[in-house]
C-alpha cells in the first residue's frame, strides 16, 4: 500500500501496480525473474527460477540485508528484499530477495502485500514526446528515442528550451537516398495530436522525394533522406499536409514534429518568437555565434529545389510563421558554414527542401 502510493490496497488484489513512489520517469520494476519481460529478468539475465550467483549486475546492484517488518517486529536481517510491481496470487506480491550469507538472489520470491519491504525503482528513459523542459539543466545535452520510430535525437536545453541538435528524419530508414519500406507502417498521428488525420503514415504524403518542383511541391508533401544530415523537407511535408497551395500566408499550428514540440517561431527580429530567443537578440543583420547558436549544433546540408541539391556551403530550417508578403514563401533559419553566422530573417519557397528542428518550451 505504501509503496503503490496507496492504489493497491485490499485483501484480494490482482491488479499490477502503475503507480507508485518512485521518482518520475522511475517505477517499481516488474517481476519475476523468469518471465523474460520482467525487469528482475533483464536484471538477472537468467531465466532460472531458483537461487542465481551474484553476476556483474546484481554485483552493481549493491545489494543490502535489512531484513523485513511484519506485525511490528523486524525479520531475517541476513537478508534483503525489494518490491515489484507484479501480484502473485491476491494476496501476494513478487520480490527480489537477498542471501548476505552466499552472495546470491532470488527473483521468484512472493510474499504478502502487508509485509515491510524496500523498494529499488527502475528508470523509464525518457522519449521525445515524455521529455519536459525541467528534466534538462539548462546547457545540458540529451540524447532521447522518437516513440514513432525508435530515431534517437540529441537535444539541447539553450535558453530555456528544448531543441533538437539533429535534423528531423521521420519517415526514413536510417540511410540511402529516400525513406524505406521499413517505415511504411509507422503512423505519425498515433503519438503527436499535432498532425492532421489525413497523414496516417510516412509514405501516405511523402509520395515523391524533396526534388520537387513549384508544379506539385506547394501541394504534395515531399522529402530526401540522408544518413548524414537527416532529412529534407518541402513545407507541406512539414506541416503535415496543413500548408499547401501556392498562395497561404496561414501560420503552421500543426507539424511533423514529435507530439510535445512543434516546428519553431521566427523571424529573429520580431520579440518573443523561438528564433529571437535563440540568437539572443533581435538585430536583424548577420549573427556571430552565440551560446544559443552555437549551442543548437547547425549544419550545412544545403536545400533540394527542381531536382537538385544546392547551396550545401549552407544550413536551412523551416519556421512556423508566414511571410505576409510572400504568400508562396516561409521564414527560415538560415546558417553560413563559410564564416559560422546565422540570419533569421530567410525567406525561402514552400516547394523548397528544407530541414526540421523542432522546439519544446513546455
Amino acid at each position: 500500500y505504501g509503496a503503490t502510493a496507496g492504489t493497491v490496497s485490499g485483501t484480494s488484489n490482482y491488479t499490477a501496480a502503475s503507480q507508485d513512489i518512485c521518482p518520475k520517469n522511475w517505477h517499481l520494476p516488474t517481476g519475476a525473474a523468469n518471465k523474460s519481460s520482467s525487469e528482475f529478468y533483464k536484471l538477472f539475465n537468467s531465466t532460472s527460477t531458483g537461487w542465481i550467483a551474484a553476476n556483474d549486475y546484481l554485483t552493481a546492484f549493491s545489494a543490502v540485508a535489512g531484513g523485513y517488518y511484519s506485525n511490528g517486529s523486524l525479520y531475517d536481517t541476513g537478508y534483503g528484499f525489494w518490491w515489484s510491481a507484479t501480484d502473485n496470487g491476491a494476496t501476494n506480491r513478487y520480490l527480489l530477495g537477498y542471501n548476505s550469507s552466499d552472495g546470491q538472489f532470488n527473483g521468484n520470491n512472493y510474499y504478502y502485500r502487508y509485509f515491510g519491504y524496500f523498494v529499488r525503482c527502475v528508470m523509464t528513459p525518457p522519449t521525445m514526446q515524455s521529455v519536459a523542459v525541467s528534466d534538462v539543466a539548462e546547457g545540458e545535452e540529451v540524447s532521447l528515442d522518437d516513440e514513432r520510430d525508435g530515431q534517437t535525437y540529441t537535444v539541447k536545453k539553450i535558453n530555456g528550451q528544448l531543441w533538437m541538435t539533429r535534423n528531423l528524419a521521420i519517415g526514413c530508414n536510417g540511410s540511402g537516398s529516400t525513406y524505406g519500406s521499413s517505415v511504411s507502417s509507422k503512423s505519425l498521428t498515433s503519438s503527436n495530436s499535432n498532425v492532421s488525420s489525413t497523414w496516417s503514415t510516412p509514405t501516405a504524403l511523402l509520395s515523391t522525394s524533396a526534388n520537387s518542383s513549384s508544379t506539385s511541391g506547394y501541394i504534395t508533401a515531399a522529402m530526401q533522406c540522408s544518413s548524414t544530415y537527416g532529412a529534407w523537407y518541402n513545407y507541406a511535408a512539414a506541416t503535415a499536409g496543413t500548408i499547401t497551395g501556392s498562395s497561404n500566408s496561414t501560420n503552421a499550428t500543426k507539424d511533423i514534429c514529435p507530439a510535445g514540440w512543434r516546428l519553431p517561431t521566427g523571424p529573429n527580429t520580431t520579440h518573443g518568437t523561438d528564433f529571437n530567443i535563440l540568437v539572443g537578440n533581435t538585430s536583424s543583420s548577420w549573427q556571430n555565434p552565440t551560446t544559443g547558436l552555437t549551442a543548437f549544433s547547425a549544419v550545412a546540408g544545403g536545400n533540394y529545389r527542381n531536382g537538385s541539391l544546392r547551396d550545401t556551403g549552407y544550413g536551412f530550417w523551416w519556421s512556423a510563421t508566414a511571410d505576409s508578403n510572400y504568400t508562396t514563401h516561409r521564414y527560415n533559419l538560415f546558417y553560413n558554414s563559410s564564416n559560422g553566422q546565422f540570419y533569421g530573417t530567410n525567406n525561402d519557397y514552400r516547394y523548397y527542401g528544407l530541414f526540421v528542428r523542432c522546439v519544446r518550451t513546455s
